[in-house]
Formats: structure tokens, C-alpha cells, sequence
């Protein structure tokens, strides 16, 4: 994942200076493949971001199942991503990401 975090022209070129690195650091580790660099010109914090969004719904088409030796016991693994699920402020409903609430956001609900 690319990204700007500002809309100044001067931006532009940083970015395309971000990928070619990235295309660099790639070539040069025989054991790395670059399927695709997504990028954005927004905030980090902004999980909307279209190309973040991209790269979470499409990453299942890339993933290389047993590529190498487990670092954890599948078991273990499966349990923290239940809890960060659990403790995610964003859930995905019919295809839709949504905050579940914004109690601790800066973006607070508008109440009727």
C-alpha cells in the first residue's frame, strides 16, 4: 500500500517516486512478487480510502496458501483474529464497511 497524505502537486511525484522504489526493493529479493501496488492520496487514518479498500477485498485472490513453515499454531492465530474482529470499531455488512460506532471518534453520530 502506497499513499499521500496530502492533495499538494508535490505530492504526485513522491508517489510515483514510492513505487518505483517499491518496484526496486522487489526486483532485488528474488524471493518477493509484486502482484499489484495500490495507492491513495489521503490520511492513514482513514480507512475508507478506496484503494485500502481494494487492496482488503482483493487480497484473498493473491493469498499463497503454505508458502512457508507457520510462525504460530493455527489455533492461536485463528484466536487473535477473532479478538481484533471482537475489538474492531469497523464491520463489513452485505459488502458495506461501517463503524459500528463512534464513541471514540472525532466523528460523532448525529443524534435525532
Amino acid at each position: 500500500m502506497i499513499r499521500v497524505s496530502t492533495n499538494h502537486d508535490s505530492q504526485e511525484e513522491s508517489l510515483e517516486a514510492q513505487i518505483e522504489g517499491l518496484k526496486k526493493i522487489v526486483k532485488n529479493n528474488l524471493r518477493w512478487i509484486l502482484f499489484k501496488a495500490y495507492t491513495d492520496k489521503d490520511s492513514g487514518g482513514n480507512v475508507f480510502r478506496s484503494g485500502f479498500q481494494s487492496m482488503i477485498f482483493e487480497q484473498e485472490k493473491y493469498l499463497m496458501e503454505n508458502a512457508h513453515e507457520p510462525m504460530i499454531e493455527l489455533e492461536r492465530f485463528e484466536q487473535v483474529q477473532e479478538d481484533m474482529r471482537l475489538r474492531s470499531n469497523i464491520e463489513i455488512l452485505d459488502g458495506k464497511v461501517k463503524r459500528k460506532g463512534t464513541h471514540y471518534s472525532i466523528k460523532k453520530e448525529k443524534k435525532v
